[in-house]
């Protein structure tokens, strides 16, 4: 179930984190998954068959709750990884395509969009605002938000887990604790009518094991959380106590920000002897500071650096 064709957009964000001798997967709800977005203002009334979705907060004029969320599920191929094979990136994109036109109203201030895992089961046939399914706290998200366009959430380990077994596959939900309202085209959306690239989308890198194991632990990347355990061979190069692959504290305030990001891009796409390479931003240890490094400093952006069980040694416990 190899994808034909990626959209130019999505593929060359794809090409930035793609490691040697990738593959991708393109999945978009139909066939492969299912979406809908419930309605708070009519909280009862299924919207599967619906060819928009949305993701907002609002009250009208009365005080009437007229929020929408978006959920998700792409059920992945069961050809998804062969043998010697492991997810190296993975990405869900929407395209953020009309606004308040649609209702006559919304704000006007930058949006936001946030992605959850799904911790329940659910239909796209019932799923409503009242019966709709838990989900967890954001792991990735853009703000700012404007303009129409192309809008995307790291899930690589979210899908790793699904790939593995490790996770139940319940999808991704999607918010906006704005009033700015985001619309997207959903499944829906008939093909002779909406370009099928402004469907939602799951695009899937896998590559060999080998290449998703950067410190060759035998745990994967995306799994391998900085065990509090000692590990005398893990690079901290800047000597605060947090090893190099949990440390994208640039700055060293304990706190992974726009600072830290600013630092890490001059540093982008250098290598160990050119005068850009900043060794701090090299997290993997690879002798570059590449797309597998945005991936370790994204997946720890707004958080603190770790945990490290040398840094916390003799104080409180390690966050």
């Amino acid at each position: 179930m190899k994808a034909p064709a990626l959209s130019l957009a999505l593929a060359g964000w794809l090409a930035l984190a793609s490691p040697v001798r990738a593959e991708i997967v393109l999945l978009q709800p139909g066939p492969e998954g299912i979406d809908s977005s419930p309605y708070s203002f009519v909280p009862s009334q299924p919207r599967g068959n619906r060819e928009t979705n949305y993701a907002f907060v609002a009250e009208d004029e009365n005080g009437f709750d007229h929020s929408f969320e978006t959920f998700l599920r792409f059920d992945l191929p069961p050809d998804l990884l062969g043998p010697g094979e492991a997810v190296g990136h993975a990405v869900l994109w929407v395209y953020f395509a009309f606004s308040e036109s649609i209702f006559g109203g919304g704000g006007n201030g930058p949006g936001e969009l946030w992605c959850h895992e799904v911790l329940e089961s659910w239909s796209e046939s019932s799923l409503n605002w009242n019966n709709k399914p838990d989900y967890g706290p954001a792991f990735d998200g853009q703000t700012g938000i404007d303009r129409f366009g192309l809008l995307w959430c790291d899930v690589t380990q979210l899908v790793a887990g699904w790939a593995s077994g490790l996770r139940p596959n319940h999808g991704v939900a999607l918010s906006n604790p704005t009033d700015r309202l985001l619309g997207f085209y959903s499944t829906d959306a008939p093909a002779d009518v909406v370009d099928p690239n402004f469907r939602p989308a799951l695009a899937i890198e896998t590559v060999p094991l080998e290449e998703a194991d950067a410190d060759g632990d035998g745990v994967l990347d995306v799994e391998d959380d900085c065990t509090l355990d000692a590990d005398p061979d893990q690079r901290d190069t800047d000597q605060d106590g947090y090893g190099n692959l949990c440390d994208p504290d640039l700055d060293g305030d304990g706190w992974v920000a726009a600072a830290d990001f600013v630092r890490f891009r001059a540093a982008f796409q250098s290598s160990l002897g050119e005068p850009r390479f900043d060794p701090d931003a090299d997290f993997d240890g690879d002798g570059a500071v590449g797309p597998s490094d945005f991936s370790l400093l994204r997946a720890r952006y707004q958080a603190s650096p770790g945990p490290s069980g040398h840094a916390c040694a003799g104080s409180a416990p390690c966050p």
